[in-house]
């Protein structure tokens, strides 16, 4: 039986209908790859998988991306599958998540490090009873509107991605011993300003509020107000697609040419679960300080790229 496939939005985004994650054939995966490439954002409701069976769906698009010992996970993976882990609001061990508000800015996945996730999957597992959605927005979309002069001035430009410039309240709570930490493991990333999709040919901006932090060769100052303009008009209301999670949903999205955004729409007492893999693709980036990417190189027991 052939699938299903729904526009949710005028920007991006549909739900796949008629698609079992557990078991697809060849061409089932190749009209989800297809619809994927398509609209950005993929929505599979009512999906009942165990927690290997959805790694292994996401494994069909690509190497998984192993998180955990160095960014100080390791209660969060899946002690079967490291590169499955858990993003929730639920105490961890006796503390407060460090997963808990991941994600409270516009961002693609991970720009801060030289070979960022080219997709990102999430199966939903608890809710509050309202709120916890996310909001995802088409960076084709964005650079496409863009004057013809503004894009050709871009097209060339590279811009800085750091994980400590976000300024969100996980990055406020570390202690300035973890910051170190975080600092040495994932040194600032130069990104192009303007991605080109190895698939679809497109150009998407790829610049974001949560780590983007200038151009290179400028200074913040410099760089500031061009950077303000395209964050802002990155996530036009018609560039984006809001979902609203129902227990057992999987979605999956492009992070060449999405950013998303987690909601803190809800009420932090209640539980919101959700199991978390992402897919590498090329190296894209390279360290801003060639010394400091060597020394996360040799310290990181994780491969940086």
């Amino acid at each position: 039986m052939p699938i299903e496939v729904h526009r949710l939005a005028h920007g991006l985004g549909a739900e796949v209908l008629g698609a079992d994650l557990s078991r697809l054939e060849p061409a089932t995966l190749e009209a989800i790859h297809a619809a994927w490439m398509q609209h950005l954002v993929l929505v599979f409701p009512g999906q009942q998988l165990t927690n290997l069976e959805f790694a292994a769906f996401s494994e069909r698009f690509g190497a998984l991306e192993v998180l955990g010992s160095y960014q100080g996970l390791d209660e969060y993976v899946d002690p079967a599958c490291r590169g499955l882990m858990t993003v929730t609001n639920r105490e961890i061990a006796n503390e407060p998540s460090r997963t808990r508000a991941v994600g409270r800015k516009w961002h693609a996945d991970r720009s801060f490090v030289p070979q960022a996730p080219i997709g990102t999957f999430l199966y939903c597992r608890e809710l509050p009873d309202v709120g916890g959605d996310t909001m995802f927005a088409n960076q084709y979309l964005a650079y496409e509107t863009l004057s013809e002069g503004l894009r050709a001035a871009l097209d060339p430009l590279w811009a800085v991605h750091d994980v400590l410039g976000r300024h969100d309240s996980l990055v406020k709570a570390l202690s300035p011993e973890q910051v170190a930490i975080k600092r040495r493991m994932d040194p600032p990333t130069a990104q192009p300003v303007v991605r080109v999709h190895e698939v679809t040919g497109r150009r998407a901006l790829y610049v974001s509020e949560a780590v983007t932090t200038r151009f290179v060769d400028m200074t913040e100052d410099e760089s500031r107000p061009l950077l303000r303009f395209l964050f802002q008009h990155s996530v036009q209301p018609t560039f984006t697609y809001r979902h609203r999670w129902h227990v057992d949903d999987v979605v999956m999205w492009d992070n060449r040419c999405a950013m998303h955004l987690a909601l803190a729409d809800f009420d932090p007492r209640q539980i919101r679960t959700m199991l978390r893999t992402s897919v590498v693709g090329p190296v894209t980036g390279h360290f801003v300080d060639a010394a400091a990417g060597a020394a996360r190189e040799a310290a990181n027991e994780l491969p940086a790229a």
